[in-house]
């Protein structure tokens, strides 16, 4: 049989939805935050980014350079009232879906199927799972590496130069992410 029944996009569809209950199922049961690091990020920086409007609570620390995570979270704090609530809504949310850019890159180099079937294999491998609950800089730059594999692969495949500029746009992304 051939892929005729094969409809790539409810089966993506699929994928992602399970990954995002499995994810949101877990840090909305759990009371509090998972994981320790969050401890810190979340009532520290993202709600004093929040409150304050600016930057300025992340001056005297190492993501100073890095403000990419914090500033999304304090975002999604400030749409949703609580920077728990916030935080799992926007950087939490990111995390599962970015694994369209795992389909996005195996299609361009494998049949349809085995892209689904790779997105999937992704999707719900355990160190992922993994950096979807424990919500933390590292796992928004898990975002931005997963474009920049999708962009380099693009660029390989088709030449586009759109794909040049937003591998540097992802690249510059990540480098916000992860201070250093």
């Amino acid at each position: 049989t051939g892929d005729d029944g094969l409809s790539p996009g409810l089966v993506l569809g699929q994928i992602l939805t399970a990954a995002v209950i499995i994810r949101l199922s877990a840090l909305f049961v759990t009371p509090g935050y998972v994981g320790v690091d969050i401890w810190t990020h979340a009532p520290v920086f993202i709600d004093g980014i929040a409150d304050t409007g600016s930057l300025a609570p992340l001056a005297e620390s190492k993501y100073s350079m890095a403000p990419l995570y914090h500033a999304t979270g304090a975002a999604g704090t400030l749409a949703l009232g609580s920077a728990r609530v916030g935080t799992y809504l926007s950087v939490g949310l990111l995390v599962p879906l970015s694994a369209l850019f795992v389909y996005a890159a195996g299609s361009l180099v494998l049949p349809v199927r085995w892209a689904l079937a790779v997105t999937a294999l992704y999707a719900f491998a355990d160190q992922f799972i993994r950096w979807g609950l424990h919500i933390i800089p590292t796992s928004l730059g898990l975002v931005f590496f997963l474009g920049v594999l999708y962009e380099l692969t693009s660029l390989f495949i088709t030449d586009d130069l759109r794909a040049g500029t937003l591998l540097v746009g992802f690249s510059l992304a990540t480098a916000f992410t992860h201070q250093v």
